[in-house]
Order: C-alpha cells, then structure tokens, then sequence
C-alpha cells in the first residue's frame, strides 16, 4: 500500500508540476491571463497548433472523470468507515453510497446550472476551509491510545502541529475566496 500510495502521488505530482511548470514558461513574459478552457488551449497553440483546443477538451474530459470517480469512492470508504460497514466495492452499503454521492454531485452541477468553474472555486475554497478541522481531526486519531506503538512519536505530532497551522493561514486567506465564489455561485 505504501510503494502503490508514493508511486500514484508521486506521479501525481511530478505530471502536475510539469503542466505548471510548462503552461508558465509558454505565457511568461505574453501578458496573457488564463481564466478558463479557452485561454489554456490558446496557451498551448505555440506548442500543438489547431490540436489545443482538441488536447485541453480531452485532459479537462479525463480529469472530470478521474475526480468523480475518486472523489465519489473516496467519500463512500469514509462513510462507511465511519459507520463501520464492510469497505469492499462488492458489498451494496458501499455502492449505494459512491453512487449516491456521485448523483449528488451531478445532479447540483445539473440544478444550479452554473458554470462549472464556478462549482469549483466554491468546492476549492470549501475544502481550504474544511482542510484545518480535518488536519486537527487526523492528528488526534494518530494519538488515540489504542494504536500502541503505532501512535504518533513527538516529530509527527510538532510536524501535524506545523501543518495545522499552515492549514489555518491557507483558510484565513481563502475565506474571502469562498464567501466571493460562492455569492457568484448563488446570486448568479
């Protein structure tokens, strides 16, 4: 689990680096704002030409997939973790919520009618907010007493601690983010 954790992050990562890393020094210097599908693909045309707009549709295609499925099977592992139901793809408590949780999401995307990148600076700055308490919440279950030797050591509680804190700078910056997105998401 640890070699299949570092290795999907870590790729995860290196992909998402170089994506920044490459769209900067294509707009560097341009005066160039990217806001959305389209300005990405214009960034892009120096390097793919008519095909950017075909490969940033595609990527934004394939990303959309990727994060409801996870997102979905995500939230259906905590639930039913935290219910402690079975945590199996085969048992149907935790069908019935990966599918729910990922109607739900539709169906919002669906019923607002908004733009979706609107959905997501709400649902980014939501979890900006979110991200301390679930922080804290992770370090007091690393200390629960009946994980024994397997229970954080002094570094992994000053380095949760550091973390804590920075997740608390991150929401006090992104509050106005979500207040501003999500009055954009409701007032239109």
């Amino acid at each position: 689990a640890r070699f299949d954790t570092v290795l999907s992050i870590g790729l995860g990562g290196i992909i998402s680096m170089a994506i920044l890393v490459c769209a900067a020094a294509n707009i560097f210097g341009t005066g160039a704002a990217v806001t959305n599908g389209k300005d990405m693909a214009i960034a892009l045309e120096p390097l793919m030409g008519s095909w950017a707009t075909w490969m940033i549709g595609l990527g934004l295609l394939a990303a959309g997939f990727s994060s409801a499925i996870t997102a979905s099977l995500s939230a259906a592992y905590a639930v039913n973790g935290v219910l402690g139901w079975k945590k199996t793809l085969k048992d149907l408590p935790f069908k019935a919520i990966w599918i729910v949780v990922l109607v739900a999401g539709c169906l919002m995307a669906i019923a607002l009618g908004k733009s979706p990148t609107e959905l997501i600076l709400v649902a980014q700055a939501a979890n900006a907010i979110l991200l301390p308490i679930m922080a804290f919440f992770v370090l007091y279950c690393a200390n629960g007493k009946d994980l024994g030797k397997w229970k954080n050591h002094i570094f992994a509680n000053c380095a949760g601690v550091v973390i804590i804190v920075i997740t608390l700078f991150m929401c006090w910056r992104n509050m106005s983010s979500f207040i501003a997105s999500l009055q954009a998401l409701i007032g239109g």
